[in-house]
């Protein structure tokens, strides 16, 4: 059951606290991002997910922050991430920066607010990547579709110079939507600094690595030289080219 923000930190349950202000939710902590939260539209705070903070399910607890399902009062369901109080990192407005300049390229949740200790960001409803490809019911062309607009949001990122990170383990950070729209998600690890490594990462999760992903999408999409496709990614790491993303796209049989 959603539980609803009170006007002041007393009335909040001791779940909720420790939610808000993790792991060391004293008074003062919990009633500033109170008084945060309400200023940024949140309302109420929604049980799901499959990590549990003092009994409350949230989406995800990370040595940075965490993420959790909201109500707000004008957009609906939006995931917000608080920066927990031990966090080495002092705030969370250069990973909000970052979600913004993405934002422009098409890619990643919409930001909706930022400050220091809390992110709210669009919720996308749908499945993870992982559970998306396990489903029995894909059809080629619609997994073609998707991996293949995967693949261009990453290309964009390499051209652009940002790094995600953490694509080389991309079952958590890849949603695909209601819509079939796939989504990347969690840009606390980008950076702009190290060299991008979007697309091969990517490829090398799903495509290169043995696995069942591998094989349900040789399945689908037809088989592929692990050979030929390693050469092309050396390529592409060498020269980022369109011409060179091209080349990975048709030896995968997603152009």
């Amino acid at each position: 059951m959603a539980v609803e923000l009170p006007l002041t930190h007393r009335e909040l349950n001791e779940q909720v606290k420790l939610v808000i202000g993790y792991p060391k939710p004293t008074n003062r902590v919990v009633a500033s991002r109170l008084k945060l939260l309400r200023r940024m539209g949140v309302v109420k705070l929604i049980p799901r997910g499959r990590v549990k903070i003092g009994g409350f399910n949230v989406l995800g607890k990370g040595y940075v922050g965490i993420v959790v399902l909201v109500e707000t009062i004008d957009r609906g369901k939006a995931v917000l991430k608080l920066r927990r109080v031990d966090a080495s990192r002092r705030s969370l407005e250069v990973e909000g920066g970052l979600l913004r300049r993405v934002n422009k390229l098409g890619i990643g949740p919409r930001l909706l607010a930022v400050s220091k200790n809390a992110l709210l960001m669009e919720y996308i409803e749908g499945e993870d990547l992982e559970d998306w490809l396990a489903r029995e019911d894909l059809k080629p062309e619609e997994v073609k579709r998707v991996l293949r607009e995967t693949l261009e949001q990453c290309y964009r990122l390499d051209v652009f110079g940002i790094d995600h990170g953490e694509l080389s383990i991309a079952k958590r950070h890849v949603r695909i939507s209601k819509e079939g729209k796939p989504v990347i998600l969690d840009f606390e690890s980008a950076s702009l600094r190290r060299r991008p490594a979007n697309v091969t990462s990517l490829t090398q999760y799903l495509f290169v690595r043995k696995s069942w992903r591998k094989n349900k999408l040789e399945r689908l999409l037809g088989s592929w030289s692990v050979r030929e496709l390693i050469e092309a990614l050396r390529a592409y790491k060498r020269e980022p080219s369109r011409q060179n993303f091209e080349k990975l796209l048709k030896i995968l049989n997603l152009a």
